[in-house]
């Protein structure tokens, strides 16, 4: 079985968010010409959602639906490149 591993999850969660926050920043930029209430949304929500999107995916890893594990190499059986190939 073959699951994301909790930080990565988390670091991934963060890396979103940073793009997602940007937006949603430009956006309220947008509309209220306003930096300071801009970066106070974009902040909020950037908290806000890295807690919901990590459980989103640590939820989401819980189900095996079209998540398979790699498939298994072996070593000594090399093809003439050097290169090992997949046990079947």
């Amino acid at each position: 079985m073959m699951h994301e591993s909790r930080p990565r999850s988390l670091y991934k969660s963060i890396s979103w968010r940073i793009f997602g926050s940007l937006s949603t920043m430009g956006i309220a930029f947008i509309i209220t010409h306003q930096w300071h209430f801009s970066l106070y949304i974009g902040g909020l929500e950037f908290i806000s959602k890295i807690g919901l999107f990590y459980f989103h995916e640590r939820l989401w890893n819980t189900f095996l639906w079209r998540h398979w594990p790699l498939k298994q190499t072996n070593y000594s059986n090399s093809k003439k490149d050097g290169y090992p190939r997949a046990i079947n």
